[in-house]
């Protein structure tokens, strides 16, 4: 599916707000447009701006790897139960980030 939010890859640094003390964490698109603003909050900033930056990737490879296991539901190396089981949650993270 193509995405509908700015493409990845992300990254993240601080930006000193602005009056100038306190720095802010951004996360910028490759074309260093601002995707979010992360506020820092007792230590959880840095994690969390990280977070958010990996999210364009997570999302591809959860979709690369739901791919490869309804590859091998096709040969029949699983059946159609266990690619339920075994995929549902990705999936469903998946439609998380696509807003569905």
């Amino acid at each position: 599916m193509d995405a509908k939010h700015t493409p990845g890859p992300w990254t993240f640094g601080e930006m000193l707000n602005g009056q100038g003390r306190i720095p802010d964490l951004n996360v910028y698109a490759a074309d260093d447009m601002i995707v979010a603003r992360v506020f820092p909050s007792e230590g959880e900033g840095n994690p969390n701006a990280a977070l958010i930056a990996a999210a364009p990737e997570l999302k591809d490879e959860l979709i690369n790897l739901v791919n490869t296991i309804r590859e091998l539901k096709n040969i029949g190396r699983i059946t159609d139960g266990e690619f339920v089981n075994i995929t549902q949650p990705a999936q469903m993270i998946i439609a998380k980030a696509e807003g569905r």
